[in-house]
């Protein structure tokens, strides 16, 4: 392999990682943390390394989610609320958060199957709170995962009962 490949491999792995830290989850860190984040928190909290932490965090205060201070510790990244934060006021919690039962809700609404486009467009959260809560519902064993021939990941309800059967029996 050339050195060419190798540096546009490099780049691709290191842009896909960036990615995979929205300003949302940034967003959300920050505020388990009274609103301050530094390098090392969003590294330790994220997918990043202590530097892409740090390179993350330098462009969501130029895209205007953060300020910066320096205090005795070193460079700290404030996020800025009200109409301070412009951007930010259009989240909602959905776009944060999305809860277990409106998940399951929108998966009985789709014949027991999501895909992360679906519960997004369901619930009006983010394609990336809609796929991590997938994942997350995912390895606690609530959706299991089948691959449609065109290739599309589907996270299947694991209960084979989550339909309403008249065949059931009440119990008690």
């Amino acid at each position: 392999m050339n050195i060419i490949k190798k540096i546009k491999a490099f780049y691709q792995r290191h842009k896909t990682t960036m990615n995979s830290v929205s300003p949302e989850d940034a967003i959300v860190i920050a505020q388990s943390h009274q609103g301050r984040l530094t390098a090392g928190q969003l590294a330790r909290n994220s997918s990043l390394n202590y530097l892409q932490a740090s390179l993350k965090l330098h462009c969501l205060s130029q895209k205007g989610y953060f300020r910066t201070a320096l205090t005795d510790a070193g460079e700290v990244y404030l996020l800025k609320q009200g109409k301070e934060a412009g951007s930010l006021s259009h989240f909602s919690k959905k776009h944060l958060h999305l809860t277990d039962a409106e998940v399951l809700s929108a998966a009985i609404e789709h014949s027991g199957s999501l895909t992360p486009t679906r519960l997004c467009v369901a619930t009006g959260s983010s394609i990336d709170v809609a796929q991590k809560k997938l994942e997350e519902l995912h390895l606690k064993g609530v959706f299991e995962l089948e691959v449609t021939n065109s290739g599309v990941i589907l996270y299947v309800l694991n209960e084979t009962d989550w339909r309403e059967d008249s065949s059931t029996k009440k119990v008690g």
